[in-house]
């Protein structure tokens, strides 16, 4: 009996070692667990091949030089997140879903391009947060498609990307600012402030005149103060000789035509409307 003890131990031993290696090949090394359907869904600029690309070259790679990485069980969602946010500026969120067993769905989230900022020789898309994601290649059919706005910064400070550059709040601004001075007759054509830490835009239009805003004080109430003023004092024909409208203080707005500077106080706009020459 101690021999067919023996036996049947061996026996035992053989048998679930073989069942290891069997199991370890079928998990690791065949087919049956092997990633053959990648899906990327919600990307819009960045090209599926592109990304495609990008996880097949990860998933080629081998663990320890021996373990197939495009397997089932050893594809890193983590991974694979880190590794598209590194390489796609543009990708804003990346979820990654492994689905038994050989599939992959990869749901992108873009940033937005709302403003083009310019600082020195260089200019970088920036996005709905207010943060320099990419470099701008002007070449891009998305640019002349969005009509991006272009804001130079004269102060021509360094910009590293994904830093803050702005905020929501002044992105808005600009964006309203264009539309108001659109629907009043003036086309703009430049945008520039003296720093990103300035309250500051100012905005060259192709009728002559360059209007000075805050973002401190409401759009509203200063368009609503630049209504009055050039519709009681500038008649449309007169709007080229303008040289400036200055909108940065509070129900004023402050003018100057090629010869003399005007300042327009309005208060309560437009019952209570004062001129007071400089």
């Amino acid at each position: 009996s101690l021999v067919l003890d023996f036996i049947s131990r061996v026996v035992f031993n053989i048998l679930f070692i073989a069942f290891l290696v069997v199991l370890n090949y079928i998990l690791f090394f065949s087919h049956v667990l092997e990633i053959t359907d990648v899906k990327i869904v919600g990307n819009e600029v960045i090209g599926t091949e592109e990304i495609e690309k990008t996880f097949d070259e990860y998933a080629q790679k081998k663990i320890l030089n021996i373990l197939p990485r495009n397997n089932f069980l050893l594809i890193s969602e983590h991974s694979v997140r880190n590794l598209l946010l590194e390489n796609f500026k543009r990708i804003k969120s990346v979820e990654v879903v492994k689905k038994f067993p050989q599939s992959v769905e990869i749901k992108i989230q873009e940033r937005k391009a709302l403003l083009i900022w310019c600082s020195g020789q260089d200019c970088f898309f920036i996005d709905e947060d207010g943060d320099a994601y990419a470099k701008v290649d002007f070449s891009l059919p998305e640019i002349a498609q969005n009509d991006l706005i272009k804001i130079d910064d004269l102060s021509a400070s360094a910009v590293n990307v994904g830093e803050s550059i702005t905020n929501p709040s002044y992105e808005q601004y600009v964006l309203d600012m264009k539309k108001a001075l659109e629907n009043i007759g003036f086309d703009p054509t430049s945008y520039h402030t003296p720093s990103r830490v300035a309250d500051e835009i100012n905005v060259r239009t192709q009728q002559g005149p360059e209007f000075y805003f805050s973002t401190q004080f409401p759009l509203d109430s200063a368009m609503r103060a630049f209504s009055v003023v050039l519709e009681k004092e500038i008649p449309e024909d007169q709007h080229d000789n303008v040289a400036y409208f200055d909108l940065r203080s509070e129900n004023k707005v402050f003018y100057k035509f090629k010869q003399m500077e005007v300042e327009n106080a309005q208060e309560n706009a437009p019952e209570n409307f004062t001129e007071e020459n400089k």
